[in-house]
């Protein structure tokens, strides 16, 4: 169970902050497949899921707010097949999303050109420290912890994976 404010660097190492960035459709699926890299090509005959060794764990970005399909069977580049609004309408290349990342990915990634976006198709920085009020992610998770959980939480297994041999 943690519940006090030394457990919040146990849950979450860093000092991250918020950033707020406006990015196109476009640029958020080029922000997806540059993500979705994460994972090696699927190869009929593969028993199992891998990861390219030569990127980070941490590199790897999940998304919430659209629905999205990815597709590991296809190369790094063209996996990211379905991206809909969560009411099932395509997410067209000239719509606009303000979303949010920490401020390592912001400033390492995608306001730095040359790794995802060049100079010249930069998503718009709209706003550093988001809730600067209350500090960075931590004590936002700690924030959330204290007032929607009650003060504590406590780890839960939801789903035992059963486990086959042959």
């Amino acid at each position: 169970m943690y519940s006090c404010k030394c457990d919040m660097s146990r849950i979450y190492k860093f000092t991250n902050t918020l950033y707020k960035l406006r990015m196109t459709g476009a640029q958020l699926k080029k922000f997806m497949e540059w993500s979705a890299a994460y994972y090696n090509t699927f190869r009929p005959g593969d028993l199992t899921i891998s990861f390219n060794p030569d990127i980070r764990a941490y590199n790897y970005d999940m998304f919430a707010g659209v629905n999205y399909e990815v597709n590991i069977a296809n190369a790094p580049g063209s996996r990211i097949e379905i991206l809909t609004w969560p009411d099932g309408v395509p997410v067209a290349d000239d719509d606009a999303f303000d979303i949010a990342v920490n401020n390592y990915r912001a400033n390492s990634q995608l306001l730095t050109p040359g790794e995802i976006f060049e100079a010249d198709d930069m998503p718009t920085l709209l706003e550093m420290d988001v809730r600067g009020d209350i500090g960075g992610v931590r004590e936002l998770i700690r924030d959330y912890i204290v007032n929607v959980k009650g003060g504590a939480i406590s780890p839960k297994l939801r789903r035992k994976l059963a486990h086959h041999r042959e």
